[in-house]
C-alpha cells in the first residue's frame, strides 16, 4: 500500500545485521550496510553486481528462520499463479537493460521480478512511503543479491523519478490510495520516455462500478472508468484494458482486479 509515513532507521539497521550475519556464515568481513537515506534519496543496494534467481523470501517471512521461509516461497507460488504475474509482466513490456519503476512497492514482490526481468543492465526503482514495508522491500532484495533495485522512499504528492528515464511504470493495488491522483499522473507522463508504457492494477467488485470515486476510496476499490477518465484528462493514451484480469472467487459477490496500460504519447507538455 501507498500510505503515508516517516522515514524509518530500521532499513539501515536490518540491512546491516543481514549483511553482517551472510559475511560471519562466508568468514569474510561484513559489506557496508545500507545507510538511511534523507527523504527523496535512493537506498542503494551494496550486493555485489551479480544477480542471482531465487525463490526465497515472501509475504511475513521472518528474519533467519528457515521454517518461515519456506512458507514465504509457497506464498509467492501462490500469488505468482492467482496474479497471473507472466501476463502482468508482459504488460509491462520489459526488455533487458529496461528502466522500470514500481510505485506502491510493497514488500517488493514485483519489484524483485521486475529485477530479474531487465537484468544487471537494467534498474528498478522501487517507490514506497511505508516504513515497514520499505523495510521488508530492503529484505526481499537484500537476500535475493539483487544489485538492480534502488529503494525510495517517495511523498503523497511525488513519486520521486527522474523526467523522461523510464520505459515503464507499475503501480499494482495502491491507484486507490493515492490522495494526489492528478499530481501523481502528472509526474508519470514526465518521468516516462515517449512511448514508455504505465500499467495500473486495482481491484473492484462488479456491484460497486457505478460509486462515485470518494465511496471507491472508502473501502479501497476503483473503477476502472473512472481511472480511464482521469488518465486521458492526464494526457495519456489508453492502449488495452482487462475488466477481469484477475478474479474474486467469491461467486456471491463476484469481481477481481483490472488491467490497464496507457502510454505517455511523443510530445509532453510540461
Amino acid at each position: 500500500m501507498y500510505l503515508k509515513t516517516a522515514l524509518p532507521l530500521m532499513v539501515a539497521l536490518y540491512a546491516a545485521g543481514v549483511l553482517a550475519s551472510q559475511a560471519l556464515v562466508q568468514g569474510q568481513p561484513a559489506q557496508q550496510p545500507l545507510q538511511a537515506p534523507s527523504q527523496g534519496a535512493p537506498v542503494r543496494n551494496p550486493i555485489p553486481d551479480t544477480l542471482t534467481r531465487i525463490s526465497g523470501g515472501g509475504l511475513g517471512a521472518a528474519k533467519g528462520k528457515s521454517a518461515s521461509a519456506a512458507s514465504a516461497q509457497l506464498d509467492d507460488a501462490s500469488r505468482e499463479k492467482w496474479e497471473r504475474v507472466p501476463q502482468l509482466l508482459a504488460a509491462l513490456g520489459l526488455e533487458p537493460g529496461h528502466r522500470v519503476a514500481d510505485v506502491g512497492a510493497g514488500d517488493g514482490f514485483y519489484t524483485e521480478r521486475i529485477a530479474m526481468r531487465v537484468g544487471s543492465s537494467g534498474r528498478v526503482r522501487a517507490v514506497e512511503i511505508s516504513e515497514r514495508s520499505l523495510a521488508k522491500l530492503v529484505e526481499r532484495i537484500t537476500r535475493a543479491g539483487l544489485a538492480n533495485v534502488e529503494p525510495m522512499l517517495g511523498a503523497i504528492v511525488d513519486p520521486r523519478l527522474e523526467s523522461g528515464a523510464y520505459d515503464a511504470i507499475l503501480v499494482y493495488n495502491s491507484y486507490h490510495e493515492f490522495t494526489q491522483h492528478a499530481a501523481m499522473l502528472r509526474h508519470f507522463l514526465v518521468a516516462l520516455k515517449p512511448g514508455g508504457r504505465l500499467v495500473l492494477v486495482d481491484p473492484i467488485h462488479f456491484k460497486n462500478r457505478d460509486l462515485e470515486r470518494h465511496e471507491l476510496v472508502a473501502i479501497h476499490e476503483m473503477s476502472l472508468a473512472i481511472v480511464e477518465r482521469e488518465l486521458t484528462a492526464g494526457g495519456f493514451v489508453v492502449r488495452s484494458r482487462d475488466e477481469s484480469f484477475i478474479r474474486f472467487t467469491s461467486v456471491e459477490d463476484p469481481g477481481g482486479f483490472w488491467l490497464l496500460v496507457a502510454t505517455r504519447p511523443v510530445a509532453v507538455t510540461r
